[in-house]
């Protein structure tokens, strides 16, 4: 049996949206350390950020956090981790959550969430790696990027292989659903989900 080990978050780190996004981060946290899967994320302490790292890390979860130096300004760097490691760019912060990650999770978040999704999907297309991608849709947050996904695949800059290759999936428990497999054959695995 093989076992998903870690799991790389993508979000915003904005103070000033809304509860839902912020509570649907923080279960996501929960039922990642729930199911022994270790947090890696972009080590900031606020937003999505921080509630993932939070929902994590109260359920006893291992949360490694990538920060990079020149962002110390302006983020807050999330030391109620396991572990937080200062980088020295938004290059470096990225190689190393891509490393240390076995399936990669989006959530809502602005610009640099939509830059570290599109980059893993790039990736995955051209075959640096084989590793999940799950866009956790809350309240419809994606639906606009749905649709330009769909104008790509229309005007056939991309194919069915591309499109094969992420789920948007609803709840957080759904991106548990996707993560935790129970067929022998597959890679990412664990007994069952563990949800409270």
């Amino acid at each position: 049996m093989k076992y998903l080990r870690s799991a790389c978050v993508f979000c915003g780190g904005s103070p000033r949206v809304s509860k839902v996004y912020l509570d649907a981060a923080r279960k996501l946290g929960n039922l990642l350390a729930l199911n022994g899967i270790e947090l890696v994320f972009g080590g900031a302490n606020a937003g999505l950020m921080g509630a993932v790292s939070k929902g994590a890390m109260e359920k006893d979860g291992r949360v490694l956090g990538f920060l990079p130096e020149d962002l110390l300004s302006i983020e807050s760097g999330n030391t109620d981790i396991t572990q937080l490691t200062i980088v020295a760019d938004m290059h470096e912060r990225k190689r190393n959550m891509y490393i240390h990650a076995n399936a990669f999770i989006t959530l809502p978040g602005g610009f640099g969430t939509l830059e570290e999704v599109f980059e893993v999907m790039t990736y995955k297309a051209i075959g640096f790696f084989d590793k999940p991608i799950i866009i956790l849709n809350t309240e419809g947050y994606w639906n606009p990027l749905m649709k330009v996904l769909d104008q790509i695949y229309q005007e056939k800059f991309a194919g069915d292989f591309e499109k094969s290759m992420y789920r948007f999936v609803e709840t957080p428990e759904d991106v548990l659903n996707l993560l935790v497999k129970k067929d022998e054959n597959q890679d990412l695995m664990t007994q069952k989900i563990v949800q409270k």
